[in-house]
This record gives structure tokens, sequence and C-alpha cells, in this order.
């Protein structure tokens, strides 16, 4: 039977070898699913399309202009980071598209072995892998870890800073390593910088209390804290504000006209996914939910009014031109539509809201805050980009639900895991159907 403890009461000496074990499990399934995609899936993906559109195009110009390379403009429409990577590391290789791919899939494999080392360090090595196998079954991971797309290093970054926002303690490695990872983030994807929120609220809380409601009250500490955070997040605006000077905008000049304008549906549409795939997590707030009704009832009507809101106020009629499609509008699409609503992302978007709170409410209360505070940063922020597509989305609430269903105070029920399971399962007969 696979583990369901959602933690580990006693480190034992061998804990960090296990650890790296199943670490090490969780990158050779992405390695045999990927390798079977290189051998047999097709060529002509939406990822290769992308691949050979923007993102390699982009690293051959910057390997054809080192040590002069020209930053003003150039295909993809995120930061330099990853193409820079990907293409010094080809040049010092020499590298073709192939293997210049396997360079790229080294970010794929840190994503993965970072995930399930920290969700491993509260749960056993078969919760870890259960946990895990929904991100490594997910098509919009594995494309962007067999092709050379950004995504997997942004979310490297993502996942990075919100572990360091999520440790329980603030010090000088809160501040130097929160904002060196902020800085090699928005250098990767400049969306990003929305992490920088969770950041502010850690150090605004300190350290972890048993004191509940009395974390957030103000104090010196609190804005001396928050100050040193805000310092050591410079850098990181910095360097935005430089290539938002350079392009005169948030992408290169090319891309512009592709991801400006902003798009309200973007949250409806984030909360949707949410709704479609929290449900398979139920097990492991499960315990919480029962032992106290009337407040996980609260917080759950609470949640599906926000979700409420956020999915009947935007127009969400299926539209290539405005941004949304693919994904969960490849659903909606096909159903009937109410005053230019979609009544199935309006469905999905209260689920999700409702979701979102019961699982904020089962955390200890420093956590929920920073979960809280990071939930509304990346929904305001995936607003400001043009497409609601569900892959902007999909792999970070993966990656959130193993890193928080770890954390809930309340141990889960024996048949959590098949939740996990179900759901790696159908997201990989996506994979299978889309690839293959």
């Amino acid at each position: 039977m696979i583990d369901s403890s959602p933690r580990c009461a006693v480190r034992t000496r061998g804990s960090s070898a296990r650890r790296a074990v199943v670490a090490g499990i969780v990158v050779l399934l992405f390695l045999l699913l990927a390798t079977l995609i290189v051998r047999g899936g097709r060529p002509n993906s939406r990822a290769a399309y992308d691949e050979q559109t923007y993102h390699l195009p982009t690293i051959r110009q910057f390997q054809h202009q080192w040590p002069h390379i020209d930053f003003s403009d150039y295909a993809s429409a995120t930061t330099p980071g990853y193409h820079l990577a990907i293409g010094m590391g080809g040049r010092a290789l020499h590298a073709g598209p192939a293997t210049l791919r396997w360079i790229g899939a080294a970010f794929t494999i840190s994503l993965l072995a970072t995930l399930a080392i920290a969700v491993g360090r509260r749960a056993g090595p078969g919760t870890t892998i259960v946990l895990c196998l929904p991100i490594v079954c997910s098509l919009y991971v594995l494309s962007s870890g067999v092709w050379l797309l950004p995504d997997n290093a942004g979310w490297w970054g993502v996942l990075g800073v919100l572990l360091i926002a999520l440790r329980p303690r603030v010090d000088r490695w809160t501040y130097w390593l929160g904002g060196t990872a902020v800085l090699a983030l928005v250098m990767v994807r400049q969306i990003d910088l929305w992490v920088a929120a969770p950041l502010c609220a850690a150090a605004w809380l300190g350290e972890a209390s048993p004191r509940g409601a009395a974390l957030i009250e103000p104090s010196r500490g609190g804005v001396r804290r928050l100050i040193s955070m805000l310092l050591a997040l410079v850098p990181a605006l910095a360097a935005l504000g430089y290539f938002f000077q350079l392009w005169h905008g948030m992408a290169p000049p090319q891309q512009q006209r592709l991801v400006g304008g902003g798009n309200p549906a973007a949250p409806a549409t984030a909360l949707a996914v949410i709704g479609g795939f929290g449900l398979f997590y139920a097990g492991y707030v499960w315990t919480g939910m029962t032992q106290n009704l009337g407040r996980t009832a609260g917080w759950a009507v609470a949640g599906a009014a926000c979700g409420a809101l956020v999915g009947v106020l935007p127009c969400t009629v299926y539209d290539e031109v405005a941004g949304r499609f693919s994904g969960v509008w490849n659903l909606a699409r096909h159903l009937p539509y109410v005053y230019g609503r979609s009544p199935l992302l309006v469905a999905l978007s209260i689920v999700g809201g409702a979701v979102v709170a019961i699982w904020l409410a089962a955390l200890p209360v420093r956590d929920r805050i920073i979960c809280a505070v990071g939930a509304v940063a990346f929904l305001v922020a995936q607003a400001a980009g043009h497409y609601a597509f569900q892959r902007y989305y999909e792999p970070l609430v993966l990656m959130a639900a193993a890193v928080t269903v770890v954390r809930v105070k309340e141990s889960p029920v024996r048949w959590a895991s098949l939740g996990p399971l179900l759901l790696a399962a159908l997201l990989g007969a996506i994979t299978a159907k889309t690839l293959f």
C-alpha cells in the first residue's frame, strides 16, 4: 500500500539519502517519458512549433552575436536568460539542436528534483512520488522538457522562491537567496516578478509562531524585515527596468503586439484549472474539513464567492484573437454561452475559489498568509498578459498542490493518494493523445 503519511515525524540519519533516491526516481520517470516522446512523438506539436519559430532562432541569434549580444530585439517574448544559458552551453559544446534540447532538459530535471526533495522533507517516499507524478505527466511540463521552451526554467525559479518564502525562519539567507532567485527568475520570464509578493509577506511575518492571528500585527521588526527584503529585490527590479527601457515595453518589439493589452479572463481560467485539479487532492484536507464542518463551510463559501466574481465579470467566450483558446477553452467552446459567459468556466472558477480557500484554511497561519498573498499576486500578474492559456497555470497548480498538502495540520485519509494517481493517469492520457 502506498504510504499516505503527510510528513515524517522523525528525520533519521538516512533521510537525506532517501530523498535523493526518490528525487532520482522522479527524474528517471521524466527521462523515460521524454525519451519515448523524442523517439516516437509527433514532430509537429505546438511545443515543436514554438521552439522552431521563437526560441531556437533566439538561441542561435545570441550564439552568432557572442560576445556582443544585442538584446534590443529577438524572436522570444520573454527576457533572454534561458536562451542565453542554452546558447552559451551549446556554443561551448558545439552542439546541434538535439544536444541543445538535452541541455535545456537540465532545467526540467532541476525542477523535478527540487520538488521531490522539498515534498520529501515532509512526506514519505511513496507519498512524494505520488504527489510528483501529476507534474511529471503534465503535457506542458513534458513539452518544455523535450523541446527548447523556457517554461520549466521559469517554474523552477518560481518553486525555489516559494520554498524560500515558506522557510520557518527569516534571516540573511531569506534576503540573499530570495533576492538572487527573483533576479534569476525575471531574467527568464519577466511576468514572474509576482513571486516577490510572498517573499515580502514572509519577511513581514517573521519566523513561524504559534500565536496565530497575532502574526499579522504591524511591528517595528516587521517593517525592518520588509525594508530589507525590498532592498534585496532592487537588482531584479533594476533588471526589469533596463529591459523595459530597452524595449519600450514589457517584451521585445517584434513580440509586443502579441503579448500586450492584458486579459481579464486569465484569473478565471487559472481558477478553473485549480477547480478541476484541486478535487483530486481532497483526501489530504478531508480530515480537517470533516472535523470542523462549520469553519470549512465558511471558508468554502467565501472562496466560492470570490471565484464567482472572477468568473462572471469578464467575457469568457472562446476567442482566439482575444487570447481565449486551448486547454480548458477547448471544452468551453462546445457548450452554450449565457450573456457572453461560459457556464463551464464560471462553475470551475467558483469551485477553484472554494478549493483555494479550503487549502488555505488547512494550513498553519503563517503558511496560509504567504500562500494567500502568492495566489492573489499570481492571479493579478496573469491578467496582465494577452493569452489565457492553461499552460501558464497548470504547472504551478500541480507544484503548489504537492508543496502545500504536505503542510496541512491534520493527517490525510488512507485513500488520499488515489486522487493524484488518478490525476496523473488523466494527464498522462492527454499527453499521449496530444504528442503521439
